[in-house]
């Protein structure tokens, strides 16, 4: 009961000091020194960092026992490589277990330090006023804990979601593949396909040769050149190379020679084992090809294989063709006639400087041929109809197309234009509406592209550009006469003109030319389509609000739109319809609450309007995850395009099977797919990654 009085008086005692938590290094400055109170201001400092430390050595060591990946070891993946993923784990656990140990340095570094601080404080002041400063910095270390205990639960919650195995995604339940061919494909022949038309197998031979000079360049990246001589010095064949490394240096180079070692010996392994694959798959690629009587190519939207009979493509296609309101038959190939006048046009417009030398260099035409036309099937249409594409490349006006369509992509610019599915889905699930007022509608412009009047949208980009004709066109003028502005639009004109009015394409050895609307395939395709859609939109769009349209967004041709329940469409398609004769609208209206859209369904739901990716997505089969390269090839692929493709592509597939046999460029992994920036040094840690990726490989 005597001591526990004595306690109690002590405390009481204390109390009546007039030290505080505000005001302790002040009275302590003004009783012993600013020497002595500096020792106090330190040492509580001192003590806070020690326990935020010690604090921080708890987060770590659950973080190893759960084996949670803290965001500070984590670094950027490219979505591309996420089949390293058990390697990358790998070297975030050792960077986590790096920190650990310089944690616990710190520790009994802060521990030696306040050690010191403390015998100085006690040489100093009294033995009241230490106990009085201990329970105050005892009780400003007690309150930051709560704070720093509470901030790190919420950290390792946070981590422990990111850890937490995301749920299976809605896998699409469509096939890739699309056949609307006679030809039954057997099981063999969907499994290869459903892999997509840039599948091409890995390689079948190791480059030692490359791999050997890879490595010797990381190296010397890392270190600099470590011998006496540069590698473009010569050297006798017998001449002995000295090296000029410290033990330590040796010590990781001979770990890097082992992990190399084991990565040839494994790649070899992993190769023999799926060479048999490779023959099979090769075998069934050519059966294929063989087969004329089948075209394989990707779907009109969205990714996938569509394989249709030939005879019904070129059917459709004869039939896109014969439209002689805008195409005709081209009895002579013109092309070195047109690259001829158009090289002289250029030429003059370059002395003039209305183009500079760089343009004229680029936009120069040389070796020119005419374009080639194909078809893309509209899977998600009746009767899988075909968009007509023209693969202008090579072609006489292409690279002068290139260079307007870069400079005049400014005027296509509007709020209505969706920039990408990504942003579009954003934007949808941020609209507010009242679900049970509204209805969801989609309109298509059918053959929007050849249909587009070139006459009037070069006048309404002339108007855009210079402003209203002057008189200077109209008058008794000669051109050289003409002020500069009707100059620069006389030309521009004749630029726009050349680059889409005579564009010339070859379809079954028949010569052909598009004499109305704009090719699908010129780089001022998508440029004219936008910009008189967008001017169609501009002036009726007062009107459209008047009949209930709420929200309307476009991508090229295809429109997604909210609008009010009680609408009549009907109205709204004619009041569009009744700009332009040629370009004719149609619509789709939502079923069950839910509409297709490029390749999403919309769904509206009771208190939003979401999106679900579901259509036309093929997934990668060695994965079973979505292709991270997009099932698109530049050019139209048969069967027999595709095994041209795939015998031309086994040298060089390292970018598309997540297989150690490809992965023959460490450098490349470092550097490229982890962020690696190479230093001088050689961190600890890159030893430790390269020996955990030697491991993974095993």
């Amino acid at each position: 009961m005597k001591f526990k009085a004595a306690v109690n008086l002590i405390k009481f005692v204390l109390k009546l000091l007039p030290i505080k938590k505000w005001n302790y290094i002040h009275i302590i400055r003004q009783h012993y020194g600013s020497l002595i109170g500096k020792n106090v201001f330190l040492y509580g400092k001192y003590q806070l960092k020690l326990s935020k430390t010690k604090l921080d050595l708890d987060l770590l060591r659950t973080c190893k026992r759960e084996k949670i990946i803290p965001d500070f070891v984590r670094f950027k993946i490219p979505s591309t490589h996420q089949h390293h993923r058990q390697a990358i784990n790998n070297c975030y656990e050792q960077m986590v277990i790096h920190e650990l140990k310089l944690k616990k340095c710190k520790l009994s570094r802060l521990y030696r330090i306040i050690r010191n601080f403390k015998t100085l404080i006690c040489l100093d002041l009294n033995h009241l006023h230490i106990c009085r400063v201990e329970r105050i910095i005892h009780r400003i270390v007690a309150s930051k804990e709560l704070e720093i205990k509470e901030s790190h639960q919420n950290k390792l919650n946070k981590f422990r979601n990111k850890q937490r195995p995301a749920s299976e995604p809605n896998k699409s339940t469509l096939s890739p593949i699309t056949n609307l061919s006679k030809r039954i494909l057997t099981d063999k022949e969907i499994s290869i396909l459903e892999n997509g038309l840039n599948f091409v197998l890995p390689a079948d031979k190791f480059d030692e040769m490359t791999f050997i000079s890879n490595i010797e360049t990381f190296f010397v990246e890392l270190l600099g050149h470590c011998t006496d001589k540069r590698d473009y010095e010569e050297k006798d064949v017998d001449e002995e190379i000295k090296y000029n490394l410290t033990p330590i240096q040796l010590q990781y180079a001979n770990k890097i020679r082992s992990v190399c070692n084991n990565f040839r010996h494994n790649a070899d392994k992993v190769m023999t084992k799926h060479k048999h694959e490779s023959v099979e798959f090769k075998r069934i690629l050519n059966d294929l090809s063989k087969d004329k009587s089948i075209l394989i190519a990707r779907p009109d939207k969205g990714k996938g294989i569509v394989i249709i009979d030939k005879e019904d493509y070129n059917n459709k296609m004869l039939q896109i063709l014969n439209d002689r309101n805008t195409f005709e038959i081209v009895e002579v190939d013109e092309t070195i006639t047109q690259e001829d006048r158009l090289m002289r046009k250029l030429k003059q417009l370059r002395n003039e400087g209305f183009i500079t030398e760089k343009e004229f260099n680029f936009c120069r035409p040389r070796g020119s041929q005419p374009a080639r036309i194909y078809g893309l099937p509209k899977i998600h249409k009746l009767g899988a109809p075909l968009r007509p594409i023209v693969s202008a490349s090579g072609t006489f006006n292409y690279k002068l197309a290139k260079l307007l369509a870069n400079k005049l992509d400014y005027l296509r610019k509007n709020e209505s234009i969706i920039k990408d599915t990504f942003t579009f889905v954003d934007e949808l699930r941020s609209l507010k509406f009242d679900n049970s007022r509204i209805k969801l509608i989609s309109f298509d412009i059918t053959s929007l592209f050849t249909n587009v009047p070139l006459n009037r949208t070069i006048q309404i980009i002339l108007d855009k550009m210079y402003g209203s004709e002057h008189t200077c066109t109209y008058s008794s003028l000669k051109r050289d006469d003409w002020c500069r502005l009707c100059k620069n639009r006389y030309e521009m004109k004749y630029l726009l003109e050349t680059s889409t009015k005579e564009t010339e394409f070859i379809f079954n050895n028949k010569i052909y030319s598009q004499i109305n609307g704009i090719a699908m395939g010129s780089p001022l395709g998508p440029l004219f389509a936008d910009i008189y859609v967008n001017y169609l939109e501009e002036r009726l769009w007062p009107r459209l609000k008047r009949n209930g349209l709420l929200y309307w967004r476009r991508y090229v041709d295809d429109t997604f739109a909210i609008v009010e329940k009680d609408a009549n469409v009907e109205k709204i398609i004619d009041i569009l319809n009744s700009f332009d004769n040629y370009i004719v609208f149609t619509f789709e209206e939502e079923n069950n609450n839910t509409l297709p859209f490029l390749d999403i369904h919309i769904t509206k739901l009771p208190n939003n309007v979401i999106t679900e990716d579901k259509y036309y997505h093929s997934y990668n089969k060695s994965t079973n995850q979505p292709d991270s390269k997009p099932n698109t090839p530049l050019t139209h692929k048969s069967a027999e395009n595709m095994i041209t493709q795939v015998n031309k592509s086994d040298a060089g597939s390292d970018r598309i099977l997540p297989d150690p046999t490809i992965r023959q460029n460490p450098i490349g992994f470092l550097e490229t797919e982890l962020n690696w920036n190479p230093t001088r040094k050689i961190p600890s840690v890159v030893a430790n990654f390269m020996s955990d990726l030697s491991s993974y490989f095993l």
